[in-house]
Protein backbone atom coordinates (compact mmCIF):
# COMPACT_ATOMS: atom_id res chain seq x y z
CA UNK A 1 0.00 0.00 0.00
CA UNK A 2 1.92 3.45 -1.40
CA UNK A 3 1.84 6.12 1.19
CA UNK A 4 1.35 9.93 0.16
CA UNK A 5 4.12 11.01 2.57
CA UNK A 6 4.99 10.28 6.06
CA UNK A 7 4.71 13.57 7.43
CA UNK A 8 1.15 14.98 7.54
CA UNK A 9 1.14 18.93 7.88
CA UNK A 10 -2.00 20.78 9.54
CA UNK A 11 -2.66 24.69 9.86
CA UNK A 12 -3.17 25.56 13.45
CA UNK A 13 -3.70 29.26 12.91
CA UNK A 14 -1.11 31.70 13.41
CA UNK A 15 0.19 34.31 16.37
CA UNK A 16 -0.13 38.10 15.31
CA UNK A 17 2.32 40.13 16.78
CA UNK A 18 0.74 43.62 17.21
CA UNK A 19 3.66 45.25 19.09
CA UNK A 20 4.07 47.81 16.78
CA UNK A 21 0.51 49.15 17.97
CA UNK A 22 0.75 48.43 21.48
CA UNK A 23 3.85 50.76 21.97
CA UNK A 24 2.41 53.27 19.67
CA UNK A 25 -1.03 52.75 21.69
CA UNK A 26 1.23 52.71 25.15
CA UNK A 27 3.62 55.66 24.16
CA UNK A 28 6.19 53.17 25.23
CA UNK A 29 9.85 52.78 23.61
CA UNK A 30 11.37 49.32 22.71
CA UNK A 31 13.88 50.31 25.52
CA UNK A 32 11.99 51.28 27.82
CA UNK A 33 9.52 47.89 27.54
CA UNK A 34 12.34 45.50 27.35
CA UNK A 35 13.61 47.25 30.81
CA UNK A 36 10.16 46.88 32.34
CA UNK A 37 9.65 43.48 30.59
CA UNK A 38 13.00 42.44 32.13
CA UNK A 39 14.68 41.20 28.73
CA UNK A 40 17.00 42.52 26.45
CA UNK A 41 16.10 44.83 23.69
CA UNK A 42 17.17 42.42 20.81
CA UNK A 43 13.98 39.97 21.97
CA UNK A 44 11.46 43.16 21.68
CA UNK A 45 13.23 43.97 18.21
CA UNK A 46 12.68 40.57 17.03
CA UNK A 47 9.19 40.84 18.28
CA UNK A 48 8.35 44.58 16.69
CA UNK A 49 9.99 43.00 13.41
CA UNK A 50 7.90 40.02 13.17
CA UNK A 51 11.31 38.05 12.80
CA UNK A 52 11.10 34.95 15.59
CA UNK A 53 12.24 31.26 14.84
CA UNK A 54 11.05 30.36 18.08
CA UNK A 55 9.05 31.81 20.78
CA UNK A 56 9.26 32.09 24.54
CA UNK A 57 6.38 31.79 25.90
CA UNK A 58 7.93 33.70 29.37
CA UNK A 59 9.32 36.59 27.18
CA UNK A 60 5.51 36.67 25.57
CA UNK A 61 3.78 36.86 28.84
CA UNK A 62 6.04 39.59 30.34
CA UNK A 63 5.73 41.79 27.18
CA UNK A 64 1.66 41.45 27.82
CA UNK A 65 1.95 42.22 31.62
CA UNK A 66 3.86 45.60 31.09
CA UNK A 67 1.88 46.77 27.56
CA UNK A 68 -1.86 45.32 29.51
Amino acid sequence: MPYESIVSTLEYGEIQVKLDELILERNISKTKLAKLANTNYKNIKRLYECELKNVDLDILARNCFVLK
